[in-house]
């Protein structure tokens, strides 16, 4: 059984840096076919909506072009994006979300000490 490890999170972050040139390679269509029902997936253009999902939940509609790759795991679909990781159960209608926390450069933690330090003076 594969659980959502934080080490499986960044192989996926790192395996899908950008979408691809164009959102039909994804095959979104053709993988979430089995699960249409269970999510109430839709697709017009290039939005996939979520309708299981509150209308007010950001997640609800996706664009195509902003997802990076689709994964299927053993119990989830990951829709991998630049800065989140929407994991759809494939057993029942769950869902669980990763964003992606941004990085702190360390040179920059540098210069904030270093300003820091100033503003005490």
């Amino acid at each position: 059984m594969q659980q959502l490890t934080k080490r499986l999170i960044n192989s996926l972050y790192k395996r899908y840096r950008k979408p691809p040139g164009n959102y039909q390679e994804l095959g979104a269509e053709i993988i979430f076919l089995p699960y249409v029902d269970l999510y109430k997936i839709s697709f017009s253009g290039d939005i996939m909506t979520l309708a299981c999902l509150n209308c007010e939940n950001p997640f609800y509609r996706v664009r195509l072009k902003n997802i990076c790759g689709i994964e299927i795991l053993e119990k989830h679909i990951a829709l991998v994006m630049s800065s989140s990781i929407l994991f759809l159960n494939r057993e029942n209608n769950g869902i669980s979300v990763h964003i992606k926390e941004e990085s702190f450069p360390f040179y920059k933690r540098i210069i904030w000490t270093i300003q820091s330090w100033f503003h005490r003076m």
